[in-house]
């Protein structure tokens, strides 16, 4: 859901990964934001196994997951990194 979400979002768009790029980016992120007790995942309370919305949040100040932002296609050189 996340990485369709990225893709379709306008600047997804400008910046050119494919789909699964950005779902091979938002992989990345997705043990600790589903655990760190910042992030939402929206279900219907009529049907609970559909999902209707997710945002996820991580505190920036934490250090980046292993092997972020290297295995993550069009990413910067290291030299030019964030």
């Amino acid at each position: 859901m996340l990485g369709a979400s990225f893709f379709h979002e306008p600047m997804g768009q400008a910046l050119g990964p494919t789909e699964k790029d950005w779902f091979d980016f938002a992989a990345y992120f997705i043990p600790e934001c589903t655990t760190n007790g910042l992030s939402v995942i929206a279900v219907p309370e009529d049907s609970p196994d559909e999902r209707a919305g997710v945002f996820i949040n991580r505190d920036f100040k934490a250090p980046l997951p292993t092997g972020f932002p290297d295995g993550v296609p069009g990413s910067p050189p290291s030299s030019t990194r964030w």
